[in-house]
Parts: C-alpha cells; structure tokens; sequence
C-alpha cells in the first residue's frame, strides 16, 4: 500500500508507513470490512460496524525509527488518544496495541502491528463553501408606476449539492461570524445554533463527534453543545446532528444569507477504495 501513515493523536508525530524509513507493504491487514450483526428468524438485526483489531507487517530501517514508533504510538494508547491512519485522503481513527518483533538483520526490523480500527469504516471528509451574495448592479433599473410599502431585493440564496454516499454521511457545519442565531436549511432539515457568532469567531458543529464549539478569535475553544437545536430528535425536522441525506441527484441548501458556511460530510467505507491503488 503506498502513502500510508499514521498521525499521532498526541503531538500531530507523523509516521511514514510507505518509506523512507519504514515499509508496510500492501498491508493486507487494514482492508476487508465486517459488520457486526445479530441473528434472526429469516433476517439480521442491530446490524453496526464496530472497532476491529487487526495485524499488518512493517519492516523498520534503523533502531532509531523503531524507537520514534514505539514512543509515538505507546503514548497515544496511554494517554488514550488515537491518533489516525490516512491513505490517500481517507482516514480512520486507530491505536497500535502491539508490535511484535519477527526478524533483527543488520537494524532492519520486521515486525507484526496489532491495530485496533476504532470507527469500523474509513472516512472523507468533502467540504462545500457558501458565502453571503450580494445584489450587483441594485435594482435602479427598476421604475414601477406604484410604490410599495417594503424595497424590492433579492430573494434568499438557495444552492444545491449531490450527496451521492453508500449511507447516511454525518454533517459537519463551520459556521463563520458575525451572525446571531445561524441556521442552514439541507433537504428537509433545518440546522440551527441559538448563539450569536462575533466577527473573527466560527462555531463548528460534528455529527460524528456530537460536539458543538465555538471558536473565539484568540483561538479559545468553548463548547456551546447545549446551544443546538435538537426539537424532535433524529428525523424531526431540526436536528442539530441529522444525518445528511443520500442522493444522486441534487438537495436543496437555503440560509438567510447573514453569513458564510462550510457544508461539510464525512463520507463513509468499509474499506479503503481499491481503485486508489
């Protein structure tokens, strides 16, 4: 497997699987799916995927490397703090709970990695802007025989976007100030935050996670969890952390047009493509 590593959960330690230093090889281990499932009468129930261990080969060059591995991925389990395999923009969360030594020739180490696989799938995350528009040009031209109460301007922006997923992707929305009370209409479901946003200031809002936080400008994180809008739970209408919905086709997106958003979803597969190799 090429351009596979792994980010420590603790520090940000890169770790080349791919050279110069260390080579895992195809990697076997790290593909394959499973679901976990139970049994029933003519059919399957709680059906989910869940963490998995599993074994990959790597032979080290130097003992110094080996050392740098053992001391970045030993601190992320203690402190229990996964760090991340990523290959080729898709990345799954994941502990190193073992290295098992096979063969010692002239500093080169082979040996066997147990990874615990934490979120049972591997991710994308796909990421669409959409910023405030604004009327070019006014509406001079326009010069109507009979005045009205209120000033003509220009309808809320609308877009639309494919999310074109094997399941239900988690959202992830970054909310940028200034604005107050923000809310993103996606398909049927309105995303709101009762929480005004200041200029320099984002709120960044995980599905996946179920964490809202704002971002002050000095770079202070604080959660605001109790501020998302969950009336009616999953499928009711304003659910902070609804799935997006699946389609080939295009959803609609609406907002007032008060500020600036990132549209994000974290696309979902058992296993990494095989047409990336």
């Amino acid at each position: 497997m090429s351009d596979l590593r792994y980010v420590s959960g603790t520090g940000g330690v890169v770790l080349e699987l791919d050279g110069p230093s260390a080579f895992a090889g195809a990697a076997e281990g790290i593909r394959g799916r499973e679901w976990s499932y139970e049994l029933g009468v003519h059919k399957i129930g709680s059906v989910r995927r869940q963490a998995r261990e599993v074994q990959a080969d790597v032979l080290v060059v130097g003992y110094a490397c080996a050392d740098e591995m053992r001391r970045v991925l030993d601190r992320d389990v203690a402190m229990e703090t996964p760090g991340r395999l990523e290959f080729r923009g898709w990345s799954q969360r994941a502990y190193a709970v073992a290295m098992t030594p096979s063969e010692i020739v002239a500093g080169h180490v082979k040996q066997t990695l147990t990874l615990v696989l934490l979120d049972g799938c591997w991710t994308r995350l796909v990421t669409r802007e959409y910023r405030p528009r604004t009327a070019a040009g006014g509406y001079g031209w326009l010069d109507l025989p009979t005045d009205f109460p209120a000033d003509l301007g220009p309808s809320l922006p609308t877009s639309d976007v494919t999310v074109d997923c094997p399941v239900r992707p988690n959202v992830r929305l970054v909310i940028y100030g200034p604005c107050v009370n923000p809310y993103v209409i996606v398909g049927s479901n309105r995303y709101a935050v009762n929480r005004t946003i200041a200029d320099g200031e984002r709120i960044e809002i995980d599905g996946r996670d179920k964490t809202i936080v704002q971002v002050m400008a000095d770079g202070t994180r604080v959660s605001r969890f109790s501020d998302g809008v969950r009336t009616g739970g999953e499928g009711g209408g304003s659910y902070i952390f609804e799935r997006l919905p699946v389609s080939q086709y295009q959803i609609s997106v609406s907002w007032d047009n008060s500020f600036g958003f990132d549209l994000c979803w974290y696309e979902e597969e058992g296993e990494p493509p095989w047409s990336l190799y």
